[in-house]
């Protein structure tokens, strides 16, 4: 009973693995600052911590931050959400049907070898030097990488499930709602974090190339100057809002979606 009492005791204080995920989480961060202090101490034109952390307090107070982290926050959302949906509806059916797959894998394959430049370059030469035009652009970006992980996750779903359903004469649509997609979310929460940092990575590179608004048209702006320590502040300071974003919304999806799976454990 004594044996019992102790073993209840220490599972009750045991930390949560909220605590046990901070620690390892807290204890990594250490080490990047660090590293990042010793570095600027071996190379004089990298910025210490303390004077990126000072300047990107400056720039928070003089309110130079908010218009273009909005600027660059909405092309990134919008452009995920677009590309979302046209891989969700070119890489279902060519997942689903050999015939589709056949007659659009090649200019998959094609748009994904394109670099991110070529696609701004040409949207913005026949569009103008706008916000949709560079959505656009960072949409057609993005796109291959979401349809050819939708595609490759249908093709790895138990077809069976499927089968079966179609024996049953389940509706079409009921079919894709209550037997593929379910089996899809693994894949499709791995393409929504993949395709958020490519987005992110492409919309400042568009930002950078013609726009005159957003974190890449900071990047560059300061980049002119050889302004090191802005550079890095702005760079880190819209780091850290997507990471608040996956943090707050995609892993609080994932845990909505994916649940049970936290219960099936040996």
């Amino acid at each position: 009973m004594k044996n019992n009492l102790k073993t209840g005791l220490s599972k009750r204080f045991q930390p949560g693995p909220l605590i046990y995920s901070l620690k390892y989480k807290g204890s990594s961060f250490v080490v990047f600052i660090l590293m990042w202090w010793v570095l600027s101490l071996v190379y004089p034109i990298v910025p210490a911590p303390g004077e990126v952390a000072a300047i990107s307090s400056r720039n928070i107070a003089e309110g130079l931050v908010w218009p273009h982290f909005y600027a660059t926050f909405t092309r990134i959302m919008a452009a995920l959400f677009f590309s979302l949906l046209i891989g969700l509806a070119v890489g279902i059916p060519m997942g689903l049907y050999r015939k589709v797959e056949m007659y659009l894998d090649f200019w998959v394959l094609a748009g994904i070898m394109i670099p991110a430049t070529s696609y701004g370059v040409v949207i913005l030469i026949i569009f103008g030097l706008n916000n949709y035009a560079a959505i656009t652009a960072i949409t057609l970006t993005a796109c291959p990488v979401m349809i050819i992980s939708v595609w490759k996750g249908i093709k790895s779903i138990d077809n069976g499930l499927n089968d079966m359903a179609r024996a049953f004469r389940m509706p079409a649509g009921e079919r894709l709602f209550k037997v593929i997609l379910p089996q899809l979310y693994p894949t499709l929460m791995g393409t929504l974090r993949y395709g958020l940092g490519v987005i992110w990575k492409i919309t400042v590179v568009i930002e950078l190339l013609a726009l005159t608004s957003g974190v890449g048209y900071m990047l560059m702006y300061w980049f002119s100057f050889f302004r090191m320590g802005q550079v890095l502040s702005w760079t880190l300071m819209f780091t850290l809002v997507i990471l608040v974003f996956e943090w707050a919304f995609l892993s609080a999806l994932e845990r909505k979606l994916m649940g049970w799976k936290e219960q099936v454990r040996f």
